[in-house]
């Protein structure tokens, strides 16, 4: 009996041991996906990516997708070479940056192409093409990367300076801050502006330090980032629709089992889909409170504005200067 009892001692610690081992094997089994972007936390673009992110790890036990926001990880480029090293898994990419890799992908945000109000059926049309398959082709040759949701809208680019403007007469001379990607210096020389490349999380500052005079962004952004207190004049040009491609690491993202690619994309369609009526909705009120804030609205002379671009031919030269 005594050699009973001490067989039966040794047996349940190393059961509770074997359960140990089994349950830390099933926690490393889980595949890690860092997801980093440019945007405040606190943004509505923020808050609807942590949405996102609870809903696809709520839905799985394999997949667990971890946000990295508030530039926590630098700026666009900087995201973009993050998924190239896999230092990173997903990221939002504006098309415009991912042309600075892959020019043909700054096409999707040539300036007015897809007019002022957004038409998600047409843009979706040229991401179904045999034509986008094959710059996915070249992403994924450069960069390793792929493009894993195609149409993240997140609101038409406007203008903010500092001083009074109309028309691009009124920018002349003006520095200000664009995407650090060709496609976005191209469009601000041809509105007669100095194009002054800044990273995401450092255009705040270098408003209020007097560095740059003026930024081209998102409505929502010019709120949330609080560009307001630096430069207090609004220019609604629309001269961009703002599509982020969802990119994500190519390697990392072949690792995951179909069921979780099935999972991961149905809520990247959620996100699509949810975010831009949510961004329509709170567009009126930010504007409103940019003006209660002491942001003049100006009417601005957007002819002119369509003219300058036509003229300068921006997207050949964006074309060349990708070859």
């Amino acid at each position: 009996d005594q050699g009973t009892t001490q067989i039966k001692n040794i047996i349940i610690p190393i059961s509770a041991i074997s359960f140990i081992f089994i349950s830390h094997e099933n926690i490393e089994a889980k595949v890690i996906g860092k997801f980093a972007h440019g945007a405040a936390s606190t943004s509505e673009y923020g808050k609807t990516i942590t949405e996102f992110a609870n809903r696809v790890n709520a839905r799985t036990n394999t997949l667990e997708i971890q946000v990295f926001g508030d530039g926590s990880f630098g700026g666009t480029q900087t995201l973009i070479e993050g998924v190239q090293l896999g230092m990173i898994h997903l990221s939002p990419a504006g098309y415009g940056s991912l042309g600075a890799f892959v020019p043909e992908f700054g096409a999707m945000e040539l300036p007015f192409i897809f007019g002022r109000v957004l038409d998600v059926e047409k843009v979706l049309k040229v991401t179904e093409s045999d034509l986008f398959e094959e710059w996915q082709g070249m992403l994924n040759k450069k960069v390793g990367a792929r493009v894993v949701a195609p149409v993240w809208y997140y609101g038409h680019r406007d203008i903010l300076v500092k001083k009074a403007a109309t028309s691009p007469s009124g920018l002349k001379g003006m520095k200000i801050r664009v995407v650090p990607a060709p496609l976005y210096v191209e469009i601000m020389k041809a509105l007669g502006a100095v194009p002054t490349p800044v990273d995401w999380p450092e255009v705040y500052n270098a408003l209020k330090q007097g560095l740059i005079d003026g930024a081209d962004a998102a409505t929502d952004s010019i709120e949330y980032m609080k560009f307001y207190e630096g430069a207090d004049h609004y220019l609604g040009t629309h001269h961009i629709t703002g599509l982020n491609a969802m990119i994500a690491n190519k390697e990392w993202y072949d690792s995951l089992s179909a069921s979780d690619k099935l999972i991961l994309g149905d809520q990247l369609v959620w996100f699509q889909n949810n975010f831009s009526k949510r961004l329509q909705g709170i567009k009126p009120g930010v504007l409103k409170r940019l003006k209660e804030k002491g942001v003049t609205i100006h009417n601005i002379d957007l002819n002119a504005f369509k003219n300058s671009v036509k003229k300068a031919r921006v997207a050949q030269k964006v074309s060349k200067a990708g070859k």
